[in-house]
C-alpha cells in the first residue's frame, strides 16, 4: 500500500509583471507541515529545453530551507537529480493554499518575453527517477506532463 499521497492538488495559476513571476497553488484540504519531507516542491523548466535539466527541469523550489515567508530555489547541477546555487524566493502559505513571487532575474527570462513548463509534485521521493512522479506523492498535472507558462513582454 502506498500511503505517500497527502496534499491532493486541485488549482495551479502563474501571472507575472516586470520583476516577478508568481506561482499559485491550492489543493483540496489543509496543507500539511511545511517541515515534511518533500513538501510542496515547483519544478521549473526555465530555458525551455528538455535536453538540460533533470529531466528538462533548470530549477526547483521548496526542497529545503521552508521559512515563514521565504523559502530557497535551487538550480539544476550537470544535468542530472543534484541541485546547487541556492537562492531565497518569497513565500506565502495560507490554510490550503501557497504562493511563490520568484524573481525573474533568478530565473534567468529577464524582462523579455519566455515560456516557463513547470510542476507541482508533494511528498514525491525524489528518486531522481521520471516514475517518481506516477508512483509517489501527488504532482500537478500527472506523470511526465507539465503546465506552461507564455510571459509576453510589454508592447
Amino acid at each position: 500500500v502506498n500511503r505517500t499521497g497527502r496534499n491532493d492538488i486541485v488549482e495551479a495559476k502563474v501571472s507575472f509583471d516586470d520583476e516577478n513571476v508568481y506561482f499559485y497553488v491550492r489543493i483540496r484540504e489543509k496543507l500539511t507541515s511545511a517541515d515534511d519531507r518533500n513538501w510542496m516542491l515547483l519544478l521549473i523548466d526555465s530555458d525551455s529545453n528538455t535536453k538540460t535539466g533533470w529531466l528538462g527541469y533548470d530549477r526547483m523550489v521548496n526542497r529545503k530551507s521552508i521559512r515563514s515567508g521565504k523559502t530557497v530555489m535551487e538550480k539544476n547541477v550537470d544535468d542530472g537529480y543534484l541541485w546547487g546555487s541556492p537562492q531565497t524566493t518569497d513565500l506565502q502559505v495560507g490554510e490550503n493554499e501557497l504562493e511563490l513571487a520568484i524573481s525573474r532575474k533568478a530565473l534567468g527570462v529577464g524582462r523579455d518575453s519566455a515560456i516557463l513548463d513547470f510542476k507541482w509534485a508533494d511528498n514525491i521521493q525524489q528518486t531522481g527517477q521520471w516514475s517518481d512522479f506516477t508512483l509517489n506523492g501527488d504532482v500537478a498535472p500527472n506523470d511526465r506532463f507539465n503546465y506552461r507558462a507564455k510571459l509576453d513582454a510589454e508592447k
